[in-house]
């Protein structure tokens, strides 16, 4: 097999002509059976194979210098590079993470996971290979969905003005996550129909060198196209046209659904005979109805099984997908469009990523013209809200946690500082959320929490989502955020307290007495559970407060707590360098309160289980329990000490 002589990108310039189809071929077959039990960036990686082999055949990466925008189709790139066995041995699909980074490899510039990012990157890398003096290619490549990030219209600005060695690799597959929008699109169309011909040509209009080719998944062709460009002086946008999800035939036909997948069941040939058995999902899935794949049952390598890769088919038929989980985001998009049929000034607005309102295709149909996606572009989007909310609109941004730090002046200008009433669905803000150290979402509290005027809100139930995303819409005097649950469903035991203001007001939900536990959003059940130990072990009966708020301080319920207590317990889904809880020791720092911050470190994790974070963080309801009572219990002996 060819695949197993590649073991660095000198080794894919040493191919014979005839094998790179069959590379090509195995490398997408590598790809399935990973994902198939790991889940990932399953259909943009698919569309991408043969460009990525035609980069590292012409060019001398790592010399040469490669970013992949966003690191969504970096999986056959990591194959070239000395990865492999990350994708081939089933022991090892764990070693590399979904994204480019330079711990893994050298030939990884940078660690990536934010969109629309290449170009500005390579201006960098331009120029400060032009000041050394030094002679090497830089290459970005992007796909069109990216570039209706602000940055990369910057950045090409910016690329094209420097009349220096640049190539931009635009891999256009017609799609973003979801379609794509934007006027910038209809160009790409013309570009496509006209076969780079279309005289008004965006690219050249802004003075770049420009090559066409249709057959982006043509391997032979590119390397030609590549070839050419190579060593140019000039900055040069290479438009090819690949097929998203190319080679398997479900990704294929649901593009979006398969932009990222969780785990599924593909049905992979034995070593040299025809059973088939279904590929192992992880620990979320649960187990399949037929037999899962052995630890024998590995891909290429020195001592691995080489047929696994040779006969493998996958159709329709041979997929089973894994059932859906109860989802928020589910729910919100149902309430959504309740609300948008309800009233036509309702908007839903996301910035390239429907999923965040668990809007597929079906719901926006439903939506109709009261759904819109602005491309990847979430500044354009908060400000975009901000002026449908001035003139009386209910407009609702959906934008994931790590996605809405791209945004941060506009919900300081237009939104806080305007007093605009647009509404902020803040999604996967959670341990729960994400886990790749790209796409956390646990470092929002801090930043949005502390913006004058802007209301965030923590709901702790479904039913508490609801009424505060239905009061979030109603509310004409400013900006409202709800950090949207991820996670486990809960559902309230009765209707929450529907009563909301811009004044921060806490909800008692357990009068005690020793202990008040004040638990926000996500970690409010963490916060019950560790009052029923304090009950049930420590013969204290805590104080349980749901503070909903997340911005600012209810005054009036923590002076009420002074009275009968002397420990405060503070719990937060998210880091605790500056977050809630630490408004709240701030606010006792004068008084006698000791208080205990409890959330996350402030650190980047990748991969991680969130079991095992809350357990190392000692966010247990067991040793909460434990810290809140030894607190209690030193200051008691204090104050016996002082009579």
């Amino acid at each position: 097999m060819v695949i197993e002589s590649i073991n660095n990108p000198s080794d894919v310039k040493k191919l014979k002509s005839g094998d790179i189809e069959i590379l090509a071929d195995e490398i997408r077959r590598a790809i399935i059976r990973k994902m198939s039990a790991t889940g990932g960036h399953v259909a943009s990686n698919l569309g991408i194979v043969e460009l990525t082999i035609a980069l590292h055949r012409v060019f001398d990466i790592p010399r040469d210098r490669l970013i992949f925008d966003v690191s969504h189709q970096t999986y056959a790139h990591k194959i070239l590079t000395g990865r492999k066995k990350a994708f081939l041995d089933r022991e090892h699909f764990g070693d590399i993470s979904g994204f480019a980074d330079p711990a893994e490899s050298e030939c990884d510039p940078f660690r990536l996971g934010h969109t629309s990012t290449s170009i500005s990157l390579a201006c960098g890398l331009a120029q400060a290979r032009d000041m050394k003096g030094e002679k090497h290619n830089i290459i970005a490549v992007i796909g069109d969905g990216s570039l209706s990030g602000g940055i990369a219209f910057e950045a090409l600005n910016r690329a094209s003005e420097a009349c220096t060695n640049m190539i931009i690799v635009v891999n256009d597959n017609e799609m973003s996550i979801a379609e794509n929008h934007g006027g910038l699109y209809g160009n790409l169309a013309k570009l496509r129909e006209t076969d780079g011909k279309y005289p008004n040509n965006f690219f050249t209009s802004l003075g770049f060198e420009y090559v066409f080719e249709r057959d982006g998944n043509n391997a032979e062709k590119l390397c030609e196209i590549f070839q050419s460009v190579k060593d140019s002086q000039q900055p040069v946008v290479v438009h090819v046209v690949t097929q998203k999800g190319k080679g398997l035939e479900a990704a294929e036909k649901e593009k979006e659904k398969w932009h990222w997948h969780a785990p599924f069941d593909g049905r992979i040939s034995e070593c040299g005979n025809s059973n088939s058995n279904a590929a192992n999902g992880n620990n979320s899935v649960g187990d399949n109805s037929r037999d899962s794949v052995s630890q024998e049952d590995n891909l290429p390598g020195s001592d691995l099984c080489s047929e696994n890769l040779q006969k493998d088919n996958f159709k329709d038929e041979d997929l089973k997908m894994p059932a859906k989980k109860e989802d928020y985001r589910t729910y919100l998009g149902e309430f959504m469009l309740k609300k948008m049929q309800s009233d036509n000034r309702v908007l839903a607005v996301t910035a390239a990523t429907p999923s965040v309102f668990d809007f597929f295709e079906d719901k926006r149909v439903k939506a109709d013209s009261q759904y819109i996606d602005l491309g990847i572009a979430e500044q354009n989007a908060a400000g975009f809200v901000c002026g449908c909310a001035a003139e009386g609109l209910k407009p609702v941004m959906g934008v994931y946690s790590s996605f809405i730090m791209r945004s941060i002046d506009q919900l300081f200008e237009e939104a806080a500082l305007n007093a605009a009433p647009a509404v902020f669905a803040v999604g996967n803000a959670s341990i729960w959320g994400t886990n790749d150290v790209t796409h956390l979402g646990i470092f929002d509290i801090p930043i949005l929490s502390h913006i004058p005027g802007l209301v965030y809100l923590a709901p702790t139930t479904l039913e508490e989502m609801y009424s505060m995303m239905n009061w979030a819409i109603s509310c004409k005097d400013g900006p409202v955020a709800v950090r949207i649950p991820a996670g486990k469903v809960y559902r309230g035991k009765s209707e929450p307290n529907v009563s909301y203001s811009l004044k921060c007001e806490y909800c008692v939900t357990r009068k005690g007495s020793g202990i008040a536990v004040i638990a926000a959003g996500g970690f409010y059940h963490l916060g019950e559970a560790a009052a029923e130990v304090l009950s049930e072990k420590y013969a204290i009966s805590p104080t349980v407060v749901n503070p909903r708020y997340l911005s600012g301080v209810d005054a009036e319920t923590l002076e009420n707590l002074k009275t009968g207590h002397n420990a405060v317990l503070t719990l937060e889904d998210g880091v605790v360098n500056g977050g809630f809880g630490a408004e709240i020791a701030r606010y006792y720092a004068d008084s006698d309160m000791k208080v205990l911050v409890r959330g996350l470190k402030n650190e980047f994790i990748d991969r991680y289980d969130p079991a095992e974070v809350l357990e190392s963080s000692g966010l247990t309801a067991e040793k909460l329990a434990l810290d809140a009572f030894e607190a209690y219990q030193a200051f008691e002996t204090r104050s016996n000490q002082d009579r």
